[in-house]
């Protein structure tokens, strides 16, 4: 029952929310930095003892069923399994449980049996669990952590262990009003199972040993309570509740603008053909004029035309990393200079000269117009050697590290001597295709450092149909199908499909543009492009790997051919005609 003048507590997207404090937590979890609280000492344990000890109190504590009989035997394994010092739960609530069944055995076994029938909801169970305790004595202390406890020795991988302080963290910026014991629980789960969900699904873990012990990537739930356990004892919050709730539910809203909580460093992700450098005309140009809908209503054309004049005139740059792109080329680096005429008689004096790179130019043009923002994009970020090319200077690129700011930091540089600082106008905005290499995978100081905005593919933009067949479910059949062969990094973006209106438009991206690309994801598997794509059948003109015949290499090879250990003969993808590939693709999805 709501209290009187009690704010319901908000519905929020807690993905949205904490996803810029995803970084961090990584950093603590893989950096080395997790060992600071996952290590024994002196006989007190710390985090590292919830991965080790919950599968093993599972299995005491279930090795045989609950009943009156064994009921307080199963209360002392909870007791003798909570660590003396950062206990999981009050020394006075399992008192109180044990006191509680030593006084009704029957009823408090079957309140464990009720606690752990996922028939009912969450917050019922753990309610009506507190109501029947009641009624044994009114100020029984039956707390949050207590039921965080006995459901995460019941399954750590669908129920997180609680902490008070870990859940007035997470209130403080998504706001919101107090919640009964049961309903607090649920909605704890619900974050934590939404970040462990995310962490997983984007590859961003990893299992890791510590002491022997395997933390391990798995469990959703428990990963989703590490998440906010450290972000908690390690990342202070950052901004007021109302605003940062205010952000979400202002979204639908034309008339809102966020450039207020534009990052500064940002890096746009996803498979190829999402849109990423497209987008990135737009994000700059809302951020030069500090205006969140600036875009909006003016046509590409338009867009396009002011992208290039803020280029001509050094308020954006534009640059392609590749493996061999340096420091030098970045930042600054000596460069030969051919002086002199060349002729038959004299050869050109050769002499070196420090010569800027982009970064430092686009810096020193920000410094010289400090009240005008500058952007600079990095295409493909992840393909070039982050350490190797901005070197000492990635420190300084971080928001309270740059020119003006509270932990303000300069940087000489090697080759000139100059004192060097990042100033405050200047934003770099990257774009890294998943295909290429998965976000979990990129270098770690450049994961810390950069906000990411997963840029997936927008069905919705592909409106149009080619005769009977529908691009918008070819699309999407073809990529659940991918996610489900390789994962969801692969997947295969909207825009290779935009823009088409003819049959021969359809047969030159099929063929020359979606079939390459599959190429590379499945190479030379042909066993996993037939159960993506179906094998070729001539007689109704569906699938399209073509296998070989057998007949041909045994005429081919002769007497030899049973010498060749030919477990899969070679395939080919089957070319329809523009007319028969409509009709193949439309039975694919159909």
């Amino acid at each position: 029952m709501k209290r009187k003048n009690e704010k319901p507590f908000p519905k929020v997207d807690i993905i949205d929310i904490f996803k810029n404090r995803v970084q961090e937590y990584l950093e603590y979890r893989f950096e080395g930095k997790i060992i600071n609280h996952l290590e024994y000492r002196g006989g007190k344990w710390s985090e590292e003892y919830k991965w080790k000890i919950l599968p093993q109190v599972h299995n005491e504590f279930f090795k045989t069923r609950i009943t009156k009989d064994n009921i307080i035997e199963k209360i002392e394994i909870l007791r003798k399994n909570n660590p003396q010092s950062g206990s999981f739960v009050s020394w006075t609530n399992i008192d109180d449980l044990k006191k509680f069944a030593e006084n009704d055995r029957a009823k408090v076994a079957d309140l464990f049996t009720q606690l752990f029938d996922e028939k009912n909801n969450i917050a019922d169970r753990i309610n009506y669990f507190i109501e029947a305790g009641k009624k044994f004595k009114k100020d029984i202390k039956l707390g949050t952590p207590l039921f965080g406890y006995i459901l995460a020795i019941f399954n750590p991988g669908k129920y997180p262990l609680f902490k008070g302080s870990t859940w007035q963290y997470i209130k403080k910026i998504v706001g919101g009003d107090a919640l009964n014991i049961g309903k607090k629980y649920e909605r704890f789960t619900e974050y934590c199972i939404k970040i462990g969900e995310y962490l997983i699904k984007n590859n961003l873990l990893r299992d890791i040993s510590v002491n022997n012990v395997l933390v391990t990537k798995d469990l959703k739930a428990l990963n989703g309570q590490d998440f906010f356990y450290i972000l908690e004892r390690n990342v202070p919050v950052e901004s007021p509740v109302s605003s940062r709730v205010k952000n979400q539910e202002d979204k639908n809203n034309p008339n809102h603008t966020n450039m207020a909580k534009q990052p500064k460093n940002l890096i746009l992700y996803g498979p190829p053909g999402t849109g990423k450098t497209y987008l990135t005309i737009n994000k700059a140009l809302e951020i030069i004029n500090d205006d969140g809908n600036y875009c909006q209503g003016k046509s590409r054309e338009e867009l396009v035309k002011q992208f290039n004049v803020l280029k001509q005139n050094g308020q954006i740059e534009f640059i392609t990393f590749h493996q061999s792109y340096s420091y030098e080329e970045f930042i600054e680096g000596i460069r030969p200079v051919l002086e002199g005429e060349l002729n038959t008689q004299c050869a050109t004096e050769v002499k070196y000269r420090i010569k800027d790179g982009i970064f430092k130019r686009i810096c020193r043009n920000a410094l010289n117009n400090p009240k005008v923002n500058h952007v600079l994009i990095i295409d493909e970020i992840n393909r070039g050697n982050i350490s190797k090319i901005f070197g000492e200077l990635i420190t300084l690129i971080e928001d309270d590290k740059r020119k003006g700011r509270e932990n303000e930091l300069s940087a000489t540089l090697p080759y000139s001597g100059e004192i060097f600082s990042v100033p405050i106008n200047l934003y770099l905005l990257g774009t890294m295709n998943t295909a290429d290499r998965s976000i979990a995978l990129i270098d770690i100081a450049l994961r810390r450092r950069f906000v990411f905005e997963e840029i997936m593919p927008n069905y919705d933009l592909l409106n149009n149909n080619i005769g009977d067949l529908n691009l918008r479910k070819l699309l999407i059949k073809l990529n659940k199908k991918i996610e489900i062969l390789i994962d969801r990094d692969h997947q295969i973006g909207h825009s290779y499909f935009m823009n088409l209106n003819t049959e021969a438009d359809l047969h030159s991206t099929w063929y020359n543009k979606v079939i390459p690309l599959l190429q590379e994801y499945f190479y030379n598997d042909w066993e996993k492009l037939t159960k993506l794509l179906g094998k070729y059948n001539q007689q109704d003109n569906t699938g399209f790997i073509e296998y070989k015949k057998d007949g041909e290499y045994q005429d081919l090879l002769g007497d030899e051919y049973a010498d060749y250990d030919i477990d899969q003969l070679p395939a080919e993808f089957h070319k329809y005609n523009p007319g028969e590939l409509i009709s193949a693709l439309a039975k694919y999805y159909g």
